[in-house]
């Protein structure tokens, strides 16, 4: 467990609370915490984080109610652009006591290219925030079919037409809402998402939290649902007050191929584990050898569940 909000770290908090929620995708949403209590809860969980910062005190923190603008930056005359790096934790609140926290950190992602991590897209008018860590191969083909673009912008490339200005990850993070305001099913969505990632998305007014991981489970994701159906995230296990104030969050690992949604919360699974491919592709390829009559598979008892499984050996 990391003691520290570090660059690159960030924090979901989603209090739960008594009332319904708006359906999308279903049944897909968590209810957040209402009133004085809960939000003076989670302004201390956020509180503890930003002082565990280790390069930061809590009076540089900057409150952020838009759009991640150039404050992340103090001076970009350096070298690729990059100079001196503003490490102040950036926080949003969502209303009902919901927030986030991130602590943006500078990373070379390849030969000497250095990308802002993590990634995130807020819109204030409609109250809805997105973390994004990783990439989409698709992204490109992704924004030309979800976003409206004027004919008269056809000739430029639908991304900058769309986006221009915004790195891959910030553009990945909107276009990432941008599909959860359009696709039903959420199974949809997470099948078009071709690449290494993970995110946690909330929307403020509809009261709700989406979150993933990818398959390949490259990018982590980390998560606890408290005894109230309250619902934390981050994408390291950060030592973190819980909801009620007593210990701290005991973090599960949200598996490669699995997201999070749902009145309770629950988690699903999308696609295989890496374990669970390994396997198949295993077994598919006894049952291919069987199946052309391979001489040199033979029959093997398994210690472990007491089946027969085909397995080479030498002869």
């Amino acid at each position: 467990m990391s003691e520290h909000l570090s660059a690159g770290r960030y924090c979901v908090l989603c209090p739960r609370g008594g009332a319904g929620i708006t359906a999308l995708f279903g049944s897909l949403g968590v209810s957040f915490g209402r009133g004085s209590n809960s939000t003076k809860s989670t302004q201390q969980r956020i509180d503890g984080l930003i002082k565990s910062a280790s390069t930061v005190s809590p009076s540089t923190a900057k409150e952020t109610n838009h759009g991640v603008g150039d404050d992340r930056l103090v001076d970009t005359g350096g070298q690729l652009g990059v100079g001196s790096w503003n490490s102040s934790p950036h926080t949003w609140h969502f209303g009902h006591a919901s927030a986030a926290v991130v602590h943006f950190g500078l990373f070379e992602v390849v030969g000497g290219i250095h990308r802002v991590q993590p990634s995130v897209f807020y819109d204030e008018g409609e109250n809805v925030f997105c973390v994004f860590q990783g990439y989409l191969s698709n992204l490109e083909e992704l924004i030309d079919r979800y976003f409206e673009i004027s004919p008269d912008s056809r000739s430029s490339s639908p991304t900058a037409v769309v986006m221009p200005k915004k790195t891959p990850g910030e553009k990945a993070a909107e276009l990432v809402y941008t599909m959860f305001q359009q696709v039903d099913d959420p199974l949809v969505l997470l099948s078009e998402l071709q690449g290494q990632y993970a995110f946690a998305l909330v929307d403020g007014d509809r009261k709700q939290v989406f979150a993933a991981r990818d398959s390949s489970g490259k990018e982590n994701l980390y998560f606890e649902i408290d005894e109230d159906g309250g619902l934390t995230i981050s994408n390291e296990r950060l030592r973190v007050n819980s909801s009620d104030g007593i210990g701290l969050v005991a973090w599960e690992e949200l598996l490669p191929g699995h997201y999070l949604s749902g009145k309770p919360v629950k988690v699903h699974q999308f696609a295989l584990t890496p374990a669970q491919l390994t396997e198949r592709e295993y077994n598919d390829a006894l049952d291919d050898a069987w199946d052309d009559g391979d001489p040199s598979y033979h029959s093997k008892r398994s210690v472990s569940d007491g089946t027969e499984d085909a397995v080479p050996v030498s002869l």
